[in-house]
C-alpha cells in the first residue's frame, strides 16, 4: 500500500535512526500526524507567547523610565518652590517683622508677634516640616503647639494665644508626646522638640 515502513522496537518517536519517518508500533499515521501537528501549533503558540512579553517588559521599561523622569522633575519642582518661599520669607517678611518689632509692641500683642516670629523662623529652619511627615500623624493644632512649646511657652500662653482652655492645651501635649515617643514625664518636651532637629 506504499505506507511508511515499521519503526523498530527501540525507537518511539516516529523516526528511523537515518531520520526518515515510520510508523510506531502501536500508534497509527494519523495519531502520529496529529501529535506532530499539535506539537507545532503548541511551539508555535509558545515563541509567540515569548515575543509578546518581550515587548511588554520593553514597555514596562519604557514606563519605569518615564515615571522616574517625573517624579524627578517633581522633586525639583518641590525643591525650587521651596528655595522660592524660604527667599521670600528671608528677604521680604523677617525684614517687615524686624520693623514691626521696633514699633511700640505690649502685652498681649507683643506675644502673639513673639510666637508669630518664632513661626515663621520655624518653618525656615524645617522644624515644621520634620513634624509634618505621615508617620508621625500629628495635625496641623498639633504641629502649632509643638511650635511654641519649643519656645517654651506655658500651657496658659499658648491657650490664651489658640484662645481654647488650659486643659485642651494639656490634651494635646499628651497627643503629642504620645506620638513622638515621648511618654517619659522625665523627659521635658520643650527641650526635646529644641533638639529635634
Amino acid at each position: 500500500m506504499g505506507g511508511l515502513p515499521a519503526c523498530g522496537k527501540s525507537s518511539a518517536s516516529g523516526t528511523t535512526a537515518n531520520g526518515k519517518r515510520c510508523v510506531v508500533p502501536g500508534r497509527d499515521t494519523a495519531t502520529e500526524e496529529l501529535l506532530r501537528t499539535r506539537n507545532a501549533e503548541i511551539e508555535h503558540l509558545v515563541q509567540d507567547l515569548r515575543a509578546e512579553l518581550n515587548v511588554k517588559a520593553v514597555k514596562l521599561e519604557e514606563v519605569n523610565m518615564a515615571l522616574k523622569t517625573l517624579l524627578r522633575t517633581a522633586e525639583d519642582f518641590k525643591e525650587d518652590m521651596e528655595a522660592r518661599i524660604l527667599s521670600n520669607i528671608s528677604q521680604v517678611i523677617l525684614p517687615s517683622l524686624e520693623k514691626l518689632k521696633r514699633s511700640r509692641l505690649n502685652g498681649d500683642r507683643e506675644t502673639c508677634f513673639t510666637i508669630l516670629e518664632s513661626q515663621i523662623r520655624n518653618i525656615t529652619s524645617g522644624f515644621v516640616r520634620k513634624l509634618s511627615p505621615p508617620h508621625l500623624n500629628l495635625t496641623p493644632r498639633e504641629i502649632r503647639i509643638a511650635a511654641m512649646i519649643k519656645e517654651q511657652r506655658t500651657t496658659k500662653e499658648i491657650a490664651g494665644v489658640l484662645d481654647v482652655s488650659e486643659s485642651a492645651i494639656i490634651f494635646h501635649r499628651h497627643n503629642i508626646r504620645k506620638k513622638l515617643g515621648v511618654v517619659s514625664k522625665k523627659v521635658n518636651l520643650g527641650s526635646y522638640l529644641q533638639s529635634y532637629l
